[in-house]
């Protein structure tokens, strides 16, 4: 009996777990205190590896996007042929379309006008308006010769400032080139003599043609680097006369009027006696005396004046009172009546039409009524 006991008791001990080994498994030592169980860890450094892939992909987005548009711009530099056929063909129908020069395919010609929706025609007043073109948008001036009205011109100036160009139609806008002795030039104002020569006001003088704007020739105006036109205008009675309005170059060129006697050749100052320099945005010449002139004038970021002569430019009467103190733009004399215009978006700088019958002496708002 003290045997068979002895022996139960042995094999009770042996199958008990020993206290130490438990204590082996749910203890850990000071040496890995603090550290993070092995699932915790690789889970943590799978995130981060989520999140810089995440960043490093979207850097990558953005720099092949970069590219594409660089590459873009790059084949449509120094001529907006390209870009304009990529935005403005989707507007036309098939039989006006523009093809890899911005003209329409050879031998077609403008197609009934369709009135649906779309840009190819907009009714106002019983009128219809075609688009013509050319490509690259931001026409800033257009007229036709007068001897000649297949020949149009097409002034380009991308936002009124550089880059811009002339373009050329002899088949009345149906299909356009580029002049290329105005390439990268802007063009601001067209303007076609009785005898068919044509003068262009530019971000770099004036330039005149006398072959219908096949060839051009820049006037020298005698006023340093500094000579941006932004109007020229022509003596109807005499076709000798040319005036031309001139840029202020944010106030460093006082010379804004310069006025010719020879067709171009020379250029003289005629600028009324401003206090500041300010740019020449128009002129008018009375169609019956040749020394009756009026210049309108506007600053880039505000400002505005109307000076008169009846004297060719040796003296000017200021008629700015009555007016916005806003850049004015426009101006058109016909010999009884005096109207002019302007205003701009920067500063809410409203402007507005104004008419005079007393050459300035008092103005009537015609926006008003």
């Amino acid at each position: 009996m003290s045997v068979m006991t002895n022996l139960i008791m042995k094999k009770k001990s042996v199958s008990r777990p020993a206290p130490a080994r438990r204590g082996l498994l749910t203890r850990r030592s000071p040496a890995t205190a603090g550290r993070m169980p092995v699932g915790e860890g690789g889970f943590l450094r799978l995130r981060i590896l989520i999140g810089l892939f995440v960043v490093l992909a979207g850097i990558l987005l953005t720099l092949v996007g970069f590219s594409a548009f660089s590459d873009a711009a790059a084949q449509g530099k120094g001529s907006p042929k390209v870009l304009a056929q990529k935005i403005l063909s989707p507007k036309y129908s098939s039989t006006r379309d523009l093809d890899e020069h911005g003209n329409r395919p050879s031998g077609i010609g403008l197609a009934p006008l369709s009135f649906g929706r779309g840009h190819s025609a907009r009714i106002s007043g019983g009128g219809a308006w075609s688009s013509l073109g050319p490509p690259g948008g931001d026409v800033y001036d257009a007229a036709a010769s007068t001897v000649d009205p297949s020949i149009v011109l097409a002034g380009i100036t991308p936002d009124g400032g550089f880059g811009g160009t002339l373009y050329r139609s002899s088949d009345n806008g149906n299909t356009w080139s580029e002049v290329p002795a105005l390439n990268g030039t802007s063009v601001f104002d067209i303007e076609f003599a009785a005898n068919g020569n044509a003068y262009i006001g530019t971000i770099d003088s004036v330039w005149e043609s006398s072959d219908g704007g096949l060839t051009w020739t820049p006037d020298n105006l005698g006023i340093g680097v500094n000579d941006q036109v932004f109007d020229v205008a022509l003596d109807s009675s005499d076709p000798s006369i040319l005036w031309a309005g001139i840029g202020d170059a944010s106030g460093s060129q006082p010379v804004n009027v310069v006025r010719s006697t020879d067709g171009g050749a020379t250029w003289n100052d005629r600028t009324p006696p401003l206090a500041d320099p300010i740019s020449c945005q128009g002129i008018a010449v009375d169609p019956s005396d040749s020394n009756t002139v009026i210049a309108v004038f506007g600053g880039a970021f505000g400002g505005g004046q109307v000076w008169v002569t009846t004297d060719g430019g040796s003296s000017w009467m200021d008629r700015s009172a009555g007016l916005p103190n806003n850049p004015m733009h426009a101006v058109v004399y016909d010999g009884t009546r005096l109207l002019v215009g302007g205003g701009q978006l920067f500063g809410s700088e409203d402007v507005g039409l104004y008419q005079s019958t007393d050459l300035g002496a008092t103005w009537t708002a015609l926006h008003a009524r």
